[in-house]
């Protein structure tokens, strides 16, 4: 779970890869900017997003990769 933060200035901003079958990577309150890539996943990772996130400036943002969990 990430939730308040930001990631800048990287090669890629969030990223959930294959770890034993696949990692999940919960995101809320986030920014992701300034990174080659913003959002990516791979290898049986995914991404949920909780549909408050700024993801936006990147050169890729890439923002296919997440999967909107809805707010209750």
């Amino acid at each position: 779970m990430v939730r308040n933060v930001v990631a800048s200035n990287n090669n890629v901003g969030l990223v959930a890869g294959a770890f034993r079958g696949g990692v999940d990577l919960r995101v809320a309150h986030s920014v992701v900017t300034g990174n080659a890539t913003g959002v990516a996943a791979s290898l049986g990772g995914r991404i949920f997003s909780y549909g408050d996130n700024d993801i936006d400036g990147n050169t890729n943002n890439n923002t296919s990769q997440l999967t909107v969990i809805p707010t209750h």
